[in-house]
């Protein structure tokens, strides 16, 4: 029997927790979130105590090693692989035993959720070429796009709260452009489907309809109480943690990003946006660059005008 995986393949900061709620609250689709990342979670429980949202908690509230679900898969793993879930090959380190394992665990989750379809939000494109090649494994992507000026904008924000120093705009310009173009790449020959964030957040009942017409399945009103659903998600961000199926457009950039910024991050990602213009990828990134420069000169030229201003 043909496993039916929905695999969505985005950039981080786009929106794949929601999409993966959204689509779990159907009564024939099960969501397992970022299920690359399972070994790990199975394996380090040193935090496990520290916090009810360390990252190595199950979304039902349960640490994943406690999760009834998630037991119950890493015993019949085990016995049918001889393997723990912290053993399982998810990110690709051996493509023999990638193919063996994931073509295991998602026959058992198949089997102990008693669903059609399985979702996969990994969003690695990698992983998703890897998954093509698993006999008995159907995989349709949903390829998630987020504005870029929304995605830079959340990983601009993020790095200044962990203090990262080498998250520059210019380098997640080349990012978004070099993921995008691999993802463009990668699904152009397979059946999928292409959503929109800013989509998502406003129409959420649109979009999902166009995700699962091509998949045979009609629109649940459940979907829309997703926070109220049974769920065993690994990974993703804090809405997983939800009570209340509220959605809220994220549109912070509007207020944190500044002009020659946005116009940098518009003039630098169009050769991902309209691929017709891939041949001009660095002429473009290096314009906005340009700008970028341009206004950081003119500004701290004002501020030391300023400054030399006798008072």
């Amino acid at each position: 029997m043909t496993i039916k995986v929905i695999y969505i393949t985005s950039l981080s900061h786009s929106g794949s927790t929601l999409l993966d709620l959204l689509l779990n609250a159907h009564s024939r689709i099960m969501s397992v979130g970022e299920i690359k990342q399972l070994p790990l979670k199975w394996r380090n429980l040193r935090r496990d105590l520290t916090s009810k949202r360390t990252p190595f908690m199950c979304c039902c509230g349960e640490t994943v090693r406690n999760c009834a679900f998630w037991t119950q898969i890493n015993q019949q793993v085990e016995i049918t692989s001889g393997k723990s879930l912290s053993e399982l090959d998810m990110k690709g380190h051996s493509e023999n035993e990638f193919i063996t394992d994931n073509e295991i665990i998602f026959r058992i989750i198949g089997d102990v959720s008693k669903t059609s379809f399985i979702v996969d939000s990994s969003k690695d494109v990698r992983r998703l070429s890897l998954l093509k090649r698993v006999p008995g494994i159907e995989v349709f992507p949903i390829v998630l796009v987020r504005d870029a000026k929304g995605q830079i904008c959340s990983i601009q924000t993020k790095a200044a709260r962990k203090g990262w120093r080498d998250a520059s705009i210019t380098g997640s310009i080349d990012q978004y452009n070099e993921i995008n173009r691999k993802i463009q790449t990668l699904v152009k020959t397979m059946p999928h489907v292409k959503i929109r964030y800013e989509q998502l957040v406003t129409q959420p009942e649109i979009t999902l309809m166009s995700i699962l017409k091509p998949l045979g399945l009609n629109f649940e009103p459940q979907q829309l109480q997703w926070a109220s659903q049974p769920k065993h998600l690994v990974a993703g961000n804090g809405m997983r943690w939800q009570t209340a199926s509220v959605i809220k457009t994220d549109m912070r950039w509007k207020h944190h990003l500044s002009l020659p910024e946005r116009i940098c991050i518009d003039v630098g990602t169009l050769s991902s946006r309209y691929p017709f213009l891939g041949s001009l990828d660095t002429v473009l990134t290096r314009v906005g660059g340009s700008l970028l420069a341009l206004n950081r000169m003119s500004a701290r030229g004002t501020e030391r005008r300023k400054s030399d201003t006798p008072k």
